[in-house]
């Protein structure tokens, strides 16, 4: 935990003033910082599913009987291009920044002939649905890397607020 020590009042006035100044940038470095370590986790996650393709280098069909257990190189391809942060976003004085898919995948199916969106393949990989087993790798990496993201978020406000004051 960040500590200050001050000796008088106009040092701990100005000390005040630079942090309320300087507070949201720090806040977002700190923020961004942290949401790196938990998408670099997650893009070793969608690294660490199986590959399972059919001919051609497609996805297999999967059925209830025989529910998919991977994916294919092309749509691992597209999660890890489709992935990324979002631009912060601050709700009513709470700093969000959000760690997710976005965009089309290139494999066609029936349902999307111009490509499924990424995080609907996202979700169908981590909940599972009637043709492919869950697996929840990309769920686990969040949950895994919780801790380190707010320990590095720490971190980077004390280093900050060494080299401001010492």
């Amino acid at each position: 935990m960040a500590s200050l020590q001050i000796r008088g009042l106009d040092e701990y006035a100005n000390k005040i003033q630079k942090l309320y100044k300087d507070s949201e940038v720090l806040m977002k470095r700190a923020i961004y910082n942290g949401a790196g370590i938990v998408a670099d986790s997650m893009k070793r996650a969608i690294q660490s599913i199986p590959i399972e393709e059919g001919p051609g280098g497609l996805p297999p069909y999967g059925t209830a009987e025989e529910p998919l257990t991977g994916i294919s190189r092309r749509q691992k391809a597209d999660l890890l291009d489709g992935f990324g942060l979002s631009k912060f976003e601050n709700t009513n004085g709470y700093l969000n920044v959000k760690a997710g898919f976005d965009g089309y995948g290139s494999v066609s199916t029936r349902r999307y002939p111009q490509g499924a969106p990424n995080v609907l393949l996202a979700r169908s990989i981590t909940t599972g649905t009637r043709f492919r087993r869950k697996n929840p790798a990309i769920r686990n990496a969040v949950r895994k890397s919780r801790e380190q993201a707010v320990q590095k978020m720490s971190d980077t406000i004390d280093e900050q607020l060494r080299k401001d004051f010492g």
